[in-house]
């Protein structure tokens, strides 16, 4: 078994939504910015409404794109907090490699990523609810997937691309 990663400290862990991207526009920019600098020739961002409530919420919100996707270990260092991906990265929004975990959690107590590279599919997520109720803050290990578990793509709504990732936010709350 692997060992688990520090994510980070759990004292008041749920004030990580106050800090950093202020906007939803924000935050989606920045993951934006990281489809292009995994040279993605497409960025669909799908927005799923829950309107059997009485009002009209967003149930998740997804970017997907066919970029480059990561292998284990990028993708591992992708949702630590503090743990930049790109090295000598001079352009794009996220200079620092940090904006996959901050901007999602800064909308979204739930985000769930998917990567998908030499046919492979790893899998992990951020959950900010279950990280409070442990009071452990460590990543899961990544997992290797053999689908995507999203209701539009195990409904057949959505085909996933060859390589790329998916980034989804589940019920965001902000």
């Amino acid at each position: 078994m692997a060992s688990k990663r520090p994510l980070m400290g759990t004292d008041n862990i749920l004030e990580l939504q106050d800090n950093g991207y202020k906007s939803t526009v924000s935050a989606l920019s920045e993951l934006i910015d990281n489809s292009i600098q995994a040279h993605a020739k497409n960025v669909d961002i799908v927005i799923v409404r829950d309107t059997t409530v009485t009002r009209d919420r967003i149930h998740e919100i997804l970017v997907i794109d066919d970029g480059e996707g990561m292998d284990r270990v990028t993708f591992d260092k992708a949702l630590q907090m503090s743990s930049g991906t790109r090295s000598n990265a001079r352009s794009g929004l996220g200079k620092y490699g940090q904006g996959l975990p901050n901007s999602s959690i800064s909308q979204t107590k739930r985000v769930e990523v998917y990567t998908i590279q030499s046919n492979v599919i790893l899998y992990n997520y951020i959950d900010l609810d279950e990280i409070k109720e442990s009071g452990e803050a460590y990543l899961p290990d990544t997992e290797t997937v053999s689908k995507i578990d999203i209701p539009l793509y195990t409904q057949g709504k959505i085909t996933p691309p060859q390589t790329g990732t998916i980034v989804r936010w589940v019920k965001p709350n902000r």
